[in-house]
């Protein structure tokens, strides 16, 4: 019985994580992108805790899909998120420095 409850507690707790990296990565990329004073776009999708978070990513007229696969490889090289979306921006979009 106490198993049960803390199988909701700790599904509720990784819900809560989930969602303040998502919030981390919203924040900074539009604080990053923002920075270049061009026109961008950032749409996340799937935010239903059931399918993985992505964002579709736009600067001028340059597009890309950032996925947890895609940011978990960053972060592997990288352990400062910022550090890791850096990169990824820069790899995908060449204008961005």
């Amino acid at each position: 019985m106490m198993d049960d409850c803390n199988k909701g507690s700790n599904s509720k707790n990784n819900e809560t994580e989930n969602d303040q990296w998502i919030s981390e990565v919203d924040q900074i990329l539009h604080k990053m992108i923002d920075k270049l004073d061009v026109a961008y776009g950032i749409v996340r999708e799937n935010n239903n805790h059931e399918e993985p978070t992505s964002w579709s990513i736009r600067i001028e007229d340059s597009e890309t899909v950032l996925t947890p696969v895609i940011l978990k490889e960053y972060m592997s090289w990288n352990i400062i998120w910022q550090e890791a979306l850096t990169v990824f921006l820069c790899e995908r979009f060449p204008n961005y420095t």
